[in-house]
């Protein structure tokens, strides 16, 4: 059984203001992510399919030229391959789950935890 407190974990910074805990499966990666406000997370896009939950916080969220802005509870669905931004308007804590799994961000993630 594989398993981790994502609540005690210590956060990853892949960039200023980013605070990231992964876990991955073999099909799904769930991310435990902080964003300070003011924060972007930039237009991109990818092959995986994306929950993404509001816990606290405020985000605006752009999908596919849609913009919305997300409070605790919240959550948006990103189908594949669909253009996708966010920006913290407060600090901000999401959920964020990805099927299949993330294993390019996972690699990244772990070259980070190994520095």
């Amino acid at each position: 059984m594989k398993t981790e407190n994502l609540f005690e974990k210590a956060h990853l910074n892949p960039a200023e203001g980013f605070h990231i805990r992964p876990f991955s499966g073999e099909n799904t990666t769930l991310l435990h992510i902080r964003l300070e406000a003011g924060k972007v997370a930039p237009r991109h896009n990818h092959i995986h399919e994306q929950l993404t939950l509001v816990v606290s916080g405020e985000l605006e969220y752009e999908l596919e030229g849609e913009v919305r802005v997300l409070t605790a509870g919240e959550v948006v669905f990103v189908p594949s391959n669909a253009f996708h931004s966010a920006k913290a308007l407060t600090d901000t804590i999401v959920i964020e789950a990805f099927s299949p799994a993330r294993t390019d961000l996972m690699e990244k993630l772990a070259a980070l935890e190994g520095s």
